[in-house]
């Protein structure tokens, strides 16, 4: 019995009428988790690619606001925001003044520089402090009775 048996998926739907009339549903789900079960849980590597997506993301979204407010037409920022991000490059060149597309450049340099170094920190950090990490929490042991963690030297 370790950390996962303090895990559990939860999902529900959930329906309601308004004083009007209207009718609304909605989904939800996630993960529970105990307190003793974070308590246990292992250490969490930190992540790399995430950030380069979420950077690319967030410089997407600039350069469509950017289109957005230079055609006066927010329907195209938003429908940019549902599409891809992986094709605003495509789409920038096709439908917007060199201008615009040179514009798009600034945004995704700074984005992509800080994400770099995020990442290239998160890397150096998975590679030097969480095997260190991992290995104590492979060294350590709980008493269930008691509640006292300990290391065990192997």
């Amino acid at each position: 019995m370790g950390f996962a048996s303090g895990i559990s998926s939860v999902s529900g739907t959930i329906a309601g009428i308004s004083s009007s009339g209207e009718l609304g549903v909605g989904l939800a789900g996630g993960t529970q988790q105990t307190l003793l079960s974070q308590s246990l849980s292992p250490p969490a590597k930190k992540p790399v690619f995430k950030i380069i997506l979420i950077s690319y993301w967030i410089a997407s979204c600039v350069e469509m606001l950017i289109v957005a407010f230079s055609s006066g037409d927010l329907t195209n920022f938003l429908i940019g925001i549902l599409l891809s991000p992986i094709l605003l490059p495509l789409m920038c060149t096709d439908f917007c003044s060199p201008q615009i597309s040179r514009v798009w450049l600034i945004p995704l340099i700074l984005t992509t520089l800080i994400a770099a170094v995020a990442a290239r920190a998160n890397q150096r950090w998975n590679r030097a402090e969480y095997p260190t990490l991992l290995q104590r929490y492979n060294a350590t042991w709980f008493c269930k009775r008691c509640g006292h963690k300990w290391l065990v030297n192997s």
